[in-house]
């Protein structure tokens, strides 16, 4: 993947797994098509890190991709037990697809030693972009989809489940994606505090 066209989550998320040992939950984008493109964020971690493991429920897509030299198991990132630990656990666009928010959890802190970081992204309930869509009644909500969050409900839940987060940004859509005028119009409006479309989290188990 170009240097020069790196999307912001990929900038934010560079330093967090340069050389480190990294669990990348729902790995998959959607297919193995989809997922042999330049751009899937598995294959950028791969490259930063210095070891990867992927887990998906995608089974014979998981196959499929372990043949193109990948380390991706097949699972439930609801209950996962993979019996060793690591320096960053990453779920990115994953949070809104669970119903069982405990298991997720639990199964993560199993996976981190003191000082590792769970690193998730999720869309912004708030952002203009879905705002807008739900006002104008356009709104496309995937079937996968469960629950969305705001800065709030991701902090009131971490708390919950004995995490601390130690920081959240406000993250743009991938540029490559928006073209022309509509990207015009999304840089500006994106400049209104806490209006961008993603949520990007990092967070650490809280000190027992």
């Amino acid at each position: 993947m170009s240097r020069k066209k790196l999307p912001e989550r990929y900038k934010l998320l560079r330093p967090y797994i340069e050389g480190k040992k990294v669990l990348d939950l729902g790995c998959i984008a959607h297919d193995w098509r989809q997922s042999s493109q330049e751009n899937w964020m598995h294959r950028f971690i791969v490259e930063y890190a210095a070891e990867v493991q992927g887990l998906d429920i995608l089974e014979e897509d998981a196959r499929k991709l372990n043949q193109l030299g990948y380390n991706i198991k097949c699972g439930n990132a609801e209950n996962f037990d993979l019996g060793t630990q690591f320096d960053v656990i990453f779920a990115g666009e994953l949070l809104e697809h669970l119903e069982d928010f405990r298991g997720f959890f639990e199964s993560c802190k199993r996976h981190m030693k003191k000082d590792s970081k769970l690193i998730i992204t999720t869309p912004n309930c708030f952002g203009l972009r879905y705002l807008s869509g739900h006002l104008l009644n356009k709104l496309n909500v995937p079937p996968e989809h469960t629950c969305w969050f705001d800065e709030r409900t991701l902090r009131h839940l971490l708390g919950r489940h004995d995490f601390q987060i130690d920081s959240i940004k406000y993250v743009s859509l991938d540029r490559e994606f928006v073209k022309g005028i509509k990207a015009i119009m999304s840089r500006l409006l994106e400049k209104i505090p806490k209006s961008s479309p993603i949520l990007f989290l990092i967070a650490s188990k809280k000190e027992s």
